[in-house]
């Protein structure tokens, strides 16, 4: 698959029960987030884009790739339809 979209480099933060990692697209309309439970329920990656309401999930995946891949997909779908 070819790249469309380029990542920045990840942040992380912390709250009352998970670590989260996000990697936002330079475009800053696509986002990837690790959520990793404090409480031994496992680690999820959420590929999200911005609309005009906040954050939209688009998937919840087990991989940070396919997470990537997902934003990756609707950037190409997003694409299509404009032209």
């Amino acid at each position: 698959m070819i790249r469309r979209l380029d990542w920045k480099r990840g942040v992380s933060d912390e709250t009352s029960t998970s670590k989260r990692m996000s990697w936002e697209s330079r475009c800053q309309r696509f986002r990837v987030q690790r959520s990793e439970s404090k409480y031994g329920m496992g680690t999820v990656f959420y590929a999200l884009m911005e609309d005009e309401s906040g954050w939209k999930l688009l998937a919840r995946k087990p991989t940070r790739n396919s997470a990537e891949a997902t934003c990756e997909l609707e950037a190409i779908e997003m694409e299509a339809k404009a032209s």
